[in-house]
């Protein structure tokens, strides 16, 4: 059943993934894997309370599961729950210092929410350098929030410099709304505005 949930998943067929993950969580509920690929579903079907509730429930049962704490950080940030996001991406990092993603997604809260007293420009640039250096220079999206780090810093023109790098890559493994995503926040940087995440 999990695996082939993890097709249904990757085929993007979540509801489809659901069914299957729902069954083996009647014979487990604290089955981990699947928790957190249910939550997965969840967060891309639009059901952030049911998805922030399997990612709670992944925490409660291995609290040092760093994923448990990314994935639902993730969720918070889309339900605009910063404050709780920002915990949970620090608890992530406090559990998995080398989880590149955890160290992305607090770089691209602290550079881009719409709250000012939870941005913090410097530290974003050092985490996002960190993830970039941790991943890869050819990853486009830790090359997107790298550059967003240097913009909220106030380095517009390195900020430039980066993201231009990223949407030439974007264009050759993104969607449309992706290089679309890329390009707006190039003109943003290029005009020495910010980009803040609505």
């Amino acid at each position: 059943y999990y695996n082939r949930a993890v097709v249904w998943q990757e085929l993007g067929e979540n509801s489809l993934a659901l069914e299957d993950l729902n069954q083996l969580l009647s014979w487990d509920k604290h089955d981990l894997e699947a928790l957190l690929l249910r939550g997965q579903s969840y967060h891309r079907l639009g059901h952030l309370g049911k998805a922030a509730g399997d990612f709670g429930t992944v925490v409660e049962v291995d609290p040092g599961e760093a994923r448990g704490y990314l994935f639902r950080g993730k969720v918070l940030e889309d339900m605009d729950e910063f404050p709780r996001a920002l915990e949970d991406y620090e608890m992530a990092m406090a559990k998995d210092e080398n989880n590149v993603y955890a160290r992305e997604s607090l770089a691209w809260l602290l550079s881009t929410c719409t709250l000012d007293h939870i941005r913090d420009g410097e530290r974003a640039v050092e985490l996002a350098r960190t993830a970039l250096e941790m991943g890869g220079k050819d990853d486009p999206y830790l090359q997107d929030t790298y550059a967003a780090a240097l913009a909220e810093s106030g380095d517009y023109e390195m900020a430039v410099t980066v993201q231009e790098q990223a949407y030439e890559m974007i264009k050759q493994v993104g969607t449309d709304y992706e290089q679309s995503d890329f390009a707006f926040r190039l003109s943003l940087y290029q005009q020495n505005i910010p980009y803040r995440e609505e």
